[in-house]
């Protein structure tokens, strides 16, 4: 038989399971991941800006223009940050 919650009780107050010995459930004040979401995102969102750049300058330099792909690239790398 599945578990079922009782009518009224808030699905993100239960546990999934018990916590390890010595470790209480914290659903108040949780500790927070921003810090690591952020800097992983900044990262790797400089990194594809800089293959973005490099693309660019090697096909302006090398082929002496831009093709439709390129500009895509360079929209896409602007508009997703």
């Amino acid at each position: 038989m599945a578990f079922q919650i009782p009518p009224g009780v808030d699905p993100a107050t239960i546990p999934l399971s018990t916590p390890p010995d010595g470790q209480l459930p914290n659903f108040v004040d949780p500790p927070s991941q921003i810090a690591n979401v952020l800097g992983t995102g900044i990262s790797f969102g400089l990194i594809s800006l800089i293959f973005v750049a490099l693309r660019i300058f090697n096909n302006i330099s090398v082929a002496k223009r831009l093709a439709v792909d390129d500009c895509e690239c360079s929209l896409n790398a602007l508009l997703n940050k």
